[in-house]
C-alpha cells in the first residue's frame, strides 16, 4: 500500500485521500501492520488533517472487512488501534489527545467511527473504541447518537451500554484522583505558608498556635476549593455526567423502537 499511495508526487491531501479510498475499494482483505498506517500518516510533517482522515478511511475499512496480519490471522479490533499506536509511536507523536482526535474524528456526515461500528454490529469494534475513551454520545449531522442509529442490534446497543457505563466509572474515578490531588495540593501549600507564619511570628507558643490555627483554616479553605474547581470544571466529571444522564433515560432501552434482535 505504501508504495502505491506513495509513487507519485501528491501536492494536496483530497488526491491522497482518493487514492487510499480507490485502494481500499479494491482490496477488501488487507494485512494490517504498523506499516500500513506508517504510510498513510502525513505526506508532510504537520498535515495532521491527512492523517486523521486518511487513518478514519483505513480504521472504517477495518470496522467493515476483515483484517489479517502477515500470517493472515485474523486481528480483533484491539489488535487494529494496537498497530496505529505502534505507527504514531514510530511516528514520534503517539499521545493520548493525538489518539483520541483520530478514534474521535467524524466523516462529513458526522459520522464517527463508533457510529460505524454500530451500523456494521461489530461489537469488537464498539468495545475497543469505548475502552479507548472514544466520545460515546457524538452526534451526526442527522442529530443521531451511535445508540439512537435506527435499526441497530441488540447485541449492538448491549455492547454500547456496558461501554458507556465502564466509561463513566473511568471518568468518575479520574475525577476523584485529580480532584485529591488539586485538595492535597492546596492543603499542605497552605500549611507551609502556615509553618512559615509560625517562624516569622516567633518562638512563644500562643503566636504559633495562631499561626497554626489560621494556617490549618487557611489549607482546609484552599483545598476545599480546589477540590470544587476540579469537579466544576474537569471535563472528566462532565461526561460522566452526560453519559449517566442518557443511561437512565427512556432512551437508553434495548427494547427501544428499530432495534433490530441480533
Amino acid at each position: 500500500i505504501g508504495k502505491e499511495l506513495h509513487s507519485n508526487s501528491i501536492n494536496n491531501y483530497i488526491q491522497y485521500i482518493e487514492e487510499l479510498k480507490n485502494y481500499l475499494a479494491k482490496n477488501k482483505e488487507i494485512v494490517i501492520d504498523k506499516a500500513i498506517f506508517q504510510a498513510v500518516m502525513q505526506i508532510r510533517k504537520g498535515e495532521m488533517k491527512v492523517s486523521q482522515e486518511a487513518i478514519h478511511y483505513l480504521l472504517s475499512h477495518c470496522i467493515k472487512n476483515r483484517s489479517v496480519n502477515t500470517e493472515d490471522k485474523t486481528l480483533s479490533f484491539k489488535e487494529v488501534i494496537n498497530c496505529l499506536k505502534e505507527a504514531m509511536g514510530a511516528k514520534g507523536y503517539f499521545h493520548d489527545s493525538n489518539l483520541n482526535k483520530l478514534l474521535n474524528d467524524q466523516d462529513k456526515d458526522g459520522i464517527s467511527l463508533l457510529h460505524k461500528a454500530v451500523l456494521e454490529n461489530n461489537t469488537d469494534a464498539i468495545k475497543t473504541l469505548l475502552a479507548n475513551d472514544v466520545n460515546s454520545l457524538a452526534i451526526s449531522k442527522d442529530n443521531k447518537t451511535p445508540f439512537t442509529l435506527d435499526g441497530i442490534s441488540l447485541s449492538a446497543k448491549s455492547a454500547l451500554l456496558d461501554g458507556m457505563s465502564e466509561q463513566s466509572k473511568r471518568y468518575k474515578e479520574n475525577t476523584l484522583v485529580n480532584s485529591s490531588i488539586a485538595f492535597a495540593t492546596g492543603f499542605f501549600s497552605t500549611v507551609g505558608v502556615g509553618t512559615a507564619m509560625c517562624l516569622v511570628l516567633g518562638d512563644g507558643a500562643s503566636s504559633c498556635r495562631t499561626a497554626v490555627a489560621i494556617g490549618m483554616s487557611l489549607a482546609l479553605l484552599v483545598g476545599g476549593v480546589a477540590l470544587l474547581a476540579v469537579y466544576s470544571f474537569s471535563p472528566d466529571y462532565k461526561q460522566a455526567k452526560a453519559i449517566d444522564t442518557f443511561l437512565f433515560s427512556k432512551e437508553a432501552s434495548l427494547e427501544a423502537t428499530g432495534t433490530t434482535h441480533v
